[in-house]
């Protein structure tokens, strides 16, 4: 699989990926969101002043501080793995209004939405094909 591919699904999971990551990397990201056997919210912040709180607490009870964390992850060069995981939670995990298509989108487990964006680079890819076949060109 092509890391383009790779990134897109990474970024349709809410992961943050860099260019410099490799395919082993962000399988890896993508493996471990996954396979979580628990309900990340409940994880401990584990840093800064809200450590002892859980994610879930944190994003009910301290927007101001989401906001910030948002902003410092997306704008700082290196802001540390748990901030990173903790975006990384808000944004798969954002609020959504009810009856919208957003929450329907948020509602949807990172299995069925990876499964959801494999289809669509399956399809695109089985369209290429059918091009080159049209064409006369192999594949």
């Amino acid at each position: 699989m092509k890391k383009q591919a790779l990134n897109k699904i990474a970024l349709e999971l809410g992961l943050k990926v860099a260019l410099k990551d490799s395919v082993g990397e962000i399988l890896l990201a993508i493996r471990r969101l996954i396979d979580e056997d628990i309900d990340p919210g409940d994880h401990l912040m584990g840093f800064d002043k809200h450590a002892d709180l859980t994610y879930k607490q944190v994003q009910e009870e301290h927007a101001d501080y989401c906001d910030w964390a948002q902003v410092v992850n997306r704008t700082e060069a290196s802001p540390g793995s748990q901030l990173v995981a903790f975006c990384n939670f808000l944004n798969r995990h954002a609020p959504a209004e009810s009856g919208s298509a957003a929450a329907a989108s948020e509602a949807m487990s990172a299995r069925e939405r990876l499964a959801k964006i494999m289809e669509g680079l399956d399809a695109k890819k089985l369209g290429e094909s059918d091009e080159k076949d049209k064409d006369g060109s192999e594949e």
